[in-house]
């Protein structure tokens, strides 16, 4: 993990201002410019970190295209630039970094890893591209949450049919011993008790689209077993 500096560089702010040819010739006019290109700002983040998080694609296969790092972590949460892609479903910038040899699987120092955050908010797209990758289906964080967790604690309910497509374990629980369909009825008691807000839930979640859930994830625990 790399080490947070107090300012941003000036390639993160080429970066985050999506300004690619101001970034191109500071790359090219210096070859000592380079030497910023993996440094993090003061929340850890480096030029690919926001690159990713802004969706400047461009900025993305610059960077990559100069040797940034795809795999470099922040030090407080282990949080790479592929966490980023996929929280905001940015599929282009996950290829990239997969071409230049980054790991979309790596975990942060919670356990979750990128998928875990495309199922989380809801990224349908990158979550299916992810799945045809080869991405676990069933990889759980320090929690003991799988993706499929997550879908149920999110409301995600089309999400939750795309991993049991793909083989998610509708069985599994975590460290306290809850499964996918014990989450989600929870959740749905906490929509229906006036929580929802609170919880950080879409507000097309609703109750009765998680009893919904709750029954589809009743069946392929059946079927399972």
């Amino acid at each position: 993990a790399h080490r947070a500096t107090m300012v941003r560089t000036k390639i993160h702010e080429f970066v985050i201002a999506g300004e690619d040819e101001d970034l191109v010739e500071f790359l090219t006019e210096d070859p000592s410019n380079k030497k910023l290109i993996n440094e993090p700002d003061a929340i850890g983040w480096t030029p690919l970190h926001w690159a990713c998080s802004k969706g400047h694609n461009k900025e993305v296969k610059i960077l990559l295209a100069n040797n940034a790092d795809p795999n470099v972590a922040t030090e407080v949460d282990g949080w790479t630039a592929a966490h980023d892609a996929a929280r905001k479903g940015n599929s282009e910038a996950l290829k990239e970094i997969q071409l230049a040899g980054g790991n979309i699987e790596r975990a942060s120092s919670s356990g979750t890893r990128p998928l875990h955050y495309a199922v989380q908010y809801g990224q349908a797209k990158a979550v299916d591209w992810m799945l045809k990758e080869g991405c676990d289906v069933d990889g759980a964080n320090a929690t003991g949450w799988s993706p499929l967790h997550f879908a149920a604690r999110y409301g995600r309910k089309d999400i939750c049919g795309m991993l049991l497509a793909q083989g998610a374990m509708p069985t599994a629980v975590d460290k306290m011993g809850r499964s996918c369909g014990a989450v989600a009825a929870w959740v749905r008691d906490c929509i229906k008790e006036g929580k929802g807000p609170s919880m950080k839930l879409d507000e097309t979640v609703k109750a009765d689209a998680m009893e919904e859930m709750i029954g589809v994830l009743a069946e392929a625990a059946d079927r399972q077993a």
